[in-house]
């Protein structure tokens, strides 16, 4: 995964399955952000398990005015639709038992609360979007456990229509729609649709015209590129805002959508588990990695810190068994990692020059992912984990592009392309 999650290489993940081990990843909790499905419906705030309905808790002692959410602390608390923040901090007076707890006031004199936080990151006046974060789930004021106390309420009223689509037991993830009618409520909430910009795409590592084009997102968007379905070629990719647009053919126009992750994070992409597909993560702006096995919205299948503030992720195949793992570079040092997990790198090296940006691709197709650098159109690849001139330098592109990485042709070699504004 390049620099600021802009681009992204993927080697053949479908021919090097068979050199896999299988892989078991702890479940851990970091969540989808929400970003509008049906437009005018308010959306899972956080994801987790319902152990309280309106009415009553699961466990069946009556007399609950809410949702619960249960999840491990911290799991991302999200704003269920647009509006603007009336309280954040600490409950006080009748108010205690929420301990700390943050209320929106939205359209249609609805007003949602969000209570036993850990913490919040909003304050009273500011304007806040549907599927932004506004706290961590926590375990404070009235709570027997880490879990969101999630209300709805019209003119002062709990909605107790939530039990229409809440059921005790079950699993929900944020960003999913919640199945009510919400009387009232402005079907007006829905975030623009995508524009096109072009893609430009080379079989070739040197100096060449572009062998395809097409029309795919726009270049305010991230763009990546994977190996979605394990058939050895890589198709189109981009987040917008946390919205993940996922093409299944190489030109862009078979597109399926989730929604996962929070704004303020880089994207990585990579085969986690070995199985020949690749499927998306986030790193944090601590280096916390939030990685998932599966296309879709839900919890992390991994988690783990690794890096430090200021350097830049990527993710690659460095020793050939199938799996991408971490890395990251700081200046010119690259620093990469041969599991998911902390600690000392296994590897590390300077190549290339502070600035431009960073990618990896199998550059040969000997099955490892080695270091790239592109600066202002001009691409320098690296075959080997170590300093020196660059094995291939030419010129693609223009400096205002996104530079792109993957295997087009389904060759097993990784070859470059670029995103440009159209």
């Amino acid at each position: 995964m390049s620099a600021s999650g802009k681009t992204r290489r993927s080697v053949k993940k479908g021919l090097l399955a068979a050199l896999a081990g299988a892989a078991t990843l702890a479940a851990m909790a970091v969540s989808v952000t929400p970003a509008a499905a049906d437009t005018g419906a308010m959306q899972v705030p956080a994801s987790g398990r319902v152990t309280g309905i309106m009415g009553q808790y699961c466990s069946g002692t009556p007399g609950h005015g809410g949702i619960d959410l249960a999840a491990p602390s911290g799991t991302p608390i999200y704003a269920a639709y647009s509006g603007t923040v009336g309280f954040a901090g600490a409950g006080t007076g009748s108010a205690s038992s929420y301990g700390n707890y943050v209320t929106i006031d939205h359209p249609g004199s609805y007003r949602t609360i969000y209570a036993h936080l850990l913490s919040d990151s909003v304050s009273p006046g500011q304007k806040v979007t549907k599927g932004q974060v506004i706290g961590k789930m926590g375990s404070t004021g009235n709570s027997s456990g880490p879990h969101l106390h999630f209300e709805v309420r019209r003119n002062g009223d709990r909605q107790d229509g939530l039990n229409e689509y809440f059921k005790c037991g079950r699993n929900y993830s944020a960003g999913a729609a919640i199945g009510w009618s919400f009387p009232g409520l402005p079907s007006t909430n829905a975030p623009a649709e995508i524009t096109p910009a072009s893609r430009y795409l080379t079989n070739n590592n040197a100096d060449s015209g572009g062998t395809g084009a097409f029309r795919f997102g726009t270049s305010a968007d991230e763009h990546f590129s994977g190996d979605w379905d394990g058939d050895g070629i890589d198709t189109p990719g981009q987040r917008q805002g946390t919205k993940f647009y996922i093409s299944r053919d190489a030109r862009g126009t078979d597109v399926f959508t989730f929604n996962y992750g929070f704004t303020d994070s880089d994207v990585v992409v990579g085969d986690w588990d070995g199985d020949g597909k690749d499927s998306i993560g986030i790193v944090s702006s601590d280096s916390t990695w939030f990685l998932r096995n599966s296309l879709s919205g839900g919890n992390a299948d991994l988690t783990y810190d690794y890096g430090f503030a200021g350097s830049i992720p990527v993710a690659g195949d460095w020793n050939g068994d199938g799996k991408d793992t971490p890395g990251v570079v700081s200046g010119n040092t690259w620093m990469l990692k041969n599991t998911h997990a902390g600690g000392g790198a296994d590897l590390t090296f300077d190549y290339g020059f502070a600035g431009g940006t960073k990618l990896v691709g199998d550059w040969n197709g000997d099955g490892k992912d080695t270091p790239g650098l592109w600066r202002d159109g001009t691409w320098f690849l690296k075959n080997s984990f170590t300093g020196g001139e660059a094995d291939a330098t030419f010129t693609y592109g223009r400096g205002s592009d996104v530079p792109l990485v993957g295997d087009w042709n389904g060759d097993r070699k990784d070859t470059v392309g670029v995103s440009r504004n159209s």
